[in-house]
């Protein structure tokens, strides 16, 4: 009788031990996919996917506007400078033939 109370507390605790591995087992397995969820979640990938192809077009052409608009201010400057450059030019040409013609 003794040996049948062991056997029957051993297999027991075997019984309590598979028990918590299959929950463990359980727990890691992923659970089951819903096709419409996946569909839903596929398409989501699918429109954040083409939006972000959309702002980086947007942000290349951005650059771009940029870029553009440096050359410009670039050439703003340039201009203004060469223009007070010719200022200065005809300032001193000016000089020049008024003192020519008093000699």
């Amino acid at each position: 009788m003794g040996a049948l109370q062991n056997q029957v507390g051993q297999l027991q605790s075997e019984k309590g031990l598979l028990e918590a591995k299959l929950k463990e087992a359980l727990a890691m397995r992923p659970a089951a996919a819903d096709p419409a969820e996946l569909a839903k979640a596929e398409e989501k990938i699918r429109v954040l996917q083409k939006e972000n192809d959309l702002l980086k077009v947007s942000l290349e052409k951005e650059k771009q506007n940029q870029q553009q608009l440096a050359a410009r201010a670039d050439d703003s400057a340039r201009v203004k400078q060469l223009e007070q450059q010719r200022n200065e030019l005809q300032v001193a040409l000016e000089r020049e033939r008024a003192e020519s013609q008093k000699q």
